[in-house]
């Protein structure tokens, strides 16, 4: 292929990442580099090799055992499809930056978007050394230029995955805003392995896939990742689409993982530290001066779009909370920390997950592949168990991903070399991947048709949250407490577990309930009396939290619980009608309102 397609691969990552909105001002000198790396890859021209073989077309036996594989994240979505919001947790502004997102794009600009790609990738197709790339990402630049300032969706975290939900967002009309991500996260286990693996990695789904997908993906923790609206899931598919590249055909076409891995960290952020990796374990250092430079513009290419992001996160959130802090880091009772929360996801499965780890590390002695990937995953886990801002989780299992999918395809590529010899014995570690991950996934499927406060703290120590607010309101209705338009002020305590705490704006996750009713967010932590009824027009609807799962022992229970059961009484003093809802026993919200005397 010709190297053009790195100046695509440059203009489409940087549009639709959204880190031209408003940021050539703010930035002009990192902008004429990026520019200047476009026009490198115009005058620099040479060939793009392709690994050996073709591609492949999934057959209807991949789609089988693609069903298998995805199996326990679809099923998990559809039980909790109707769930309330996830609060306290990361979630929430993902779903405002997937909001904003589209308020931004929607319709024009995605249009417009997509009619620019097309067109450029028409042209491009047409005249082998076409300038129109970087006249297309020129412009792209001067209209970035006339907006007014950066925006969060594309500044606090990467902006690309957002851009391609927005035409799903915008046929799908949903009760809940953040089923467009989890949808959309769950579908990328079925396109990795029916599109990106036979179109990449040329293989059908095979016992090294089905085996990957069955530590990962049938793993509890993991299943609820890919339902919910992080951005991790597309990033990891693709770290192993990369993964399994390098493994298959080494330094054979290692420009296509690389341009993967810059990608992926235009989904997920952290993945940039796996692109520097492959590109040293893989820099032609016997080869000539012209293929080194080739491998290096390569690599600029891929990483350009990640330095723009760089610069535009600072705007936003420094990049000083992920420095390291040793002494914290250090200390036993992090450690403990880690190995508790190790423990508690994995469970039966962990002696599993300790010899894929060990696959890795012995595989990384006698294949260069290998190494990268063992170099990808300590990278990855030293960076976040050290980081400042994530001491608090050590051992959250959504810090565990990249070295978890490392091993993962050690593991594949294991049970691959053992079914050359007797394909039954190769199957029998996919099969007890996924008996031993069952052990701890029967009861998260069993959760999942409980109210959604059984599952508060399934995530970590401060996450998820569940309040009833669709529950009680839909009883209330029923009831006769409320009517539509009915104002009604929605109190929450949160603010123990997390100080900044605030269930709102409530349009953005509850958009059907915020039509239908006059609703506002407020909190009663440290002032229980304001859950008191003062004012007949207003319904006062208090919601608590039920500690469960990994909050059932935490210290904020105590004083959380107390004021609840103060906001509570206050409400059964001064409304007129009250309603309680309980949840398996458990108070979980309580509605009232004050009538006029007759």
């Amino acid at each position: 292929m010709p190297s053009r397609l790195l100046t695509v691969y440059l203009f489409v990552v940087i549009l639709i990442s959204g880190v031209w909105i408003g940021t050539p001002a703010v930035f002009p000198l990192t902008w004429i580099a990026a520019l200047a790396v476009g026009a490198a890859t115009l005058m620099l021209t040479f060939s793009l090799p392709s690994p050996p073989g073709a591609p492949v077309r999934a057959n209807p036996r991949d789609g089988l055992l693609a069903i298998v594989a995805s199996a326990p994240c679809f099923f998990y979505l559809a039980a909790t499809w109707r769930e309330e919001f996830p609060y306290l947790g990361d979630q929430c502004p993902h779903n405002a930056y997937a909001l904003e997102a589209y308020a931004f794009w929607w319709p024009w600009g995605w249009i417009a978007a997509v009619t620019a790609m097309a067109f450029v990738a028409w042209r491009t197709r047409r005249i082998e050394n076409s300038s129109v790339p970087l006249i297309s990402l020129a412009i792209v630049v001067a209209i970035g230029l006339m907006l007014p300032q950066p925006l969060s969706f594309a500044g606090r975290y990467p902006g690309t995955l957002h851009f391609f939900s927005v035409p799903l967002r915008a046929v799908m009309h949903l009760t809940s805003p953040l089923n467009v991500e989890r949808l959309m996260n769950t579908l990328a286990i079925p396109a990795w392995l029916l599109l990106l693996r036979p179109l990449i990695v040329r293989r059908h789904v095979d016992i090294t896939a089905m085996t990957i997908a069955a530590l990962l993906f049938w793993q509890k923790d993991n299943v609820y990742y890919f339902t919910s609206g992080y951005l991790e899931p597309w990033a990891i598919v693709l770290l192993l689409t990369a993964a399994e590249h390098i493994v298959r055909f080494g330094e054979e076409a290692v420009w296509r993982p690389l341009l993967l891995l810059g990608f992926a960290a235009m989904v997920k952020e952290q993945l940039i530290l796996s692109l520097p990796i492959v590109a040293a374990v893989y820099f032609p250092f016997r080869g000539n001066r012209r293929a080194q430079l080739e491998h290096l513009l390569v690599t600029t290419v891929a990483g350009t779009p990640f330095v723009l992001f760089w610069r535009v996160r600072e705007v936003f959130k420094t990049w000083g909370v992920a420095s390291p802090v040793p002494g914290q880091a250090l200390r036993a009772a992090h450690f403990a920390l880690f190995r508790e929360r190790i423990g508690l996801q994995f469970g039966p499965a962990l002696p599993l997950v300790i010899a894929a780890l060990a696959l890795l590390l012995v595989f990384a002695v006698r294949r260069r592949a290998f190494t990268a990937l063992l170099f990808i995953g300590v990278a990855d886990f030293v960076v976040m168990y050290f980081a400042k801002i994530l001491q608090p989780w050590a051992g959250y299992p959504r810090l565990n991903l990249v070295p978890l999918a490392m091993g993962a395809v050690a593991l594949g590529y294991a049970a691959e070399l053992l079914a050359e010899r007797n394909r039954a014995a190769g199957a029998m570690i996919a099969v007890t991947a996924v008996a031993l991950n069952c052990i701890g996934l029967a009861p998260t499927i069993h959760d999942a048709f409980r109210p959604s406060s059984a599952r508060n703290f399934i995530e970590h120590f401060d996450a998820p949250v569940f309040f009833p607010i669709r529950e009680t309101l839909a009883e209330a209705e029923r009831k006769g407490f409320i009517a539509p338009q009915s104002r009604i002020d929605v109190f929450t305590n949160g603010k123990h577990i997390f100080q900044f705490f605030w269930a709102g704006p409530l349009e953005d996750q509850y958009p059907d309930l915020a039509a239908r009713y006059h609703l506002r967010s407020a909190s009663f932590t440290g002032v229980p009396s304001r859950c008191r009824c003062t004012d007949p027009s207003i319904a006062h609807l208090a919601v608590f939290i039920r500690f469960t799962n990994l909050g059932a022992n935490i210290p904020q229970r105590t004083a959380t619980e107390a004021e609840a059961n103060q906001c509570a009484a206050e409400i059964l003093r001064t409304c007129t009608r009250t309603m309680r809802v309980t949840n398996e026993g458990v108070t979980v919200g309580i509605l009232g309102e004050k009538t006029l005397a007759p």
